[in-house]
């Protein structure tokens, strides 16, 4: 399973649609992941 599977099946609301705003939505884990990925790249560069 891919991490966009995972994010998928993590965001789903108890009726199969996607939650996009509260704790675990699919937008607020894509806005976390690219800060991370973010900070990483500030805090470690090539």
């Amino acid at each position: 399973m891919t991490g966009s599977d995972l994010l998928l099946e993590r965001s789903c609301d108890s009726a199969g649609g996607l939650r996009l705003t509260g704790e675990d939505s699919m937008l607020g884990e894509l806005v976390k992941a690219v800060l991370e990925r973010a900070l990483e790249a500030v805090a470690f560069p090539s």
